[in-house]
């Protein structure tokens, strides 16, 4: 990975057979693990956000 300072390594502990068939679905999409890892957080933070605004008060 290139050094930049906008990146932030994360180490991520995943089953063995989880691992395998994300890398063969990444290799078969030519896309990274690291890319489809970074699209699933960044979805589950837009997601969990978007739950915490509605559970909010409305303001008055």
């Amino acid at each position: 990975m290139p050094e930049n300072p906008q990146l932030k390594d994360l180490r991520v502990y995943l089953d063995a057979d989880i691992h395998m068939r994300l890398k063969i679905l990444c290799v078969k999409k030519n896309r990274s693990m690291s890319s489809v890892v970074a699209e699933l957080v960044e979805q589950w933070i837009e997601e969990t956000e978007e739950l915490e605004r509605q559970k909010r008060p409305p303001r008055s």
